[in-house]
């Protein structure tokens, strides 16, 4: 009897230990596919952009694997990813993918200055979950010049993926340069890439644009 109630003990550790094995993801999330100039990155390998890891004295505790940033909370249920400031006044949506073991809801909140308005969210477990958030969602929010943390709370005791963070706009900009033939554009507001290319020569070089940048946007592009 003793013999067999170790075989069952035995069995049953490993039951234990292969499943503890399996609750984790074991592919990554679908790569996005919008162009690099549609998109504000805050951590993919697609678009080449990383986050840091904000606990903020929530004890939760976080490592970097290979199927995305692995997350474990406490009772306290919150954390943070900080990045630098990202206008993203242009963008539609944003877009995470998160994977749990477990089927939970989820807190997300961008942080931009002004007052935190949280989004809450499904998460299913034992898959990737593709969750796309409309700004517009954000009721209140009417500047995102500067989001530069994202708040992940209301997940108490739960082991989480994340990948794949970015905002992303349906827009395509239109991209123009000295060759460009300007009368071929439709009139109009639309959003415009401009390319210049800057000579060398020791002298000034001078752009004329047939509309009006704001400061914010200066800043944006030439630092």
């Amino acid at each position: 009897i003793i013999t067999r109630m170790k075989k069952i003990f035995s069995l049953f550790a490993i039951a234990l230990f292969a499943m503890s094995a399996v609750a984790q993801p074991t592919a990554l999330p679908t790569d996005p596919t919008y162009p690099a100039n549609q998109v504000k990155a805050v951590y993919s390998a697609t678009y080449k952009a990383n986050c840091n890891f904000g606990e903020w004295g929530s004890g939760t505790q976080y490592t970097q694997e290979t199927y995305g940033k692995k997350f474990v909370t406490t009772n306290l249920g919150y954390f943070g990813l900080e990045f630098s400031g990202l206008n993203c006044s242009k963008m539609e949506v944003l877009h995470l993918d998160v994977w749990s073991a477990a089927s939970f809801s989820m807190g997300i909140v961008p942080i931009h200055g002004a007052a935190e308005v949280r989004v809450t969210k499904d998460v299913v477990g034992g898959q990737w979950n593709a969750i796309e958030i409309p700004l517009s969602a954000f009721e209140g929010v009417t500047n995102w010049t500067n989001v530069y943390q994202i708040k992940i709370d209301n997940v108490p005791n739960q082991t989480l993926w994340l990948n794949n963070i970015y905002f992303y706009t349906n827009v395509t900009p239109t991209i123009v340069d000295e060759n460009t033939d300007l009368t071929s554009l439709t009139p109009g507001t639309c959003d415009l890439t401009l390319i210049r290319n800057f000579v060398m020569d020791g002298d000034w070089n001078t752009i004329c644009l047939p509309f009006a940048l704001t400061a914010d946007q200066v800043k944006e592009v030439f630092g």
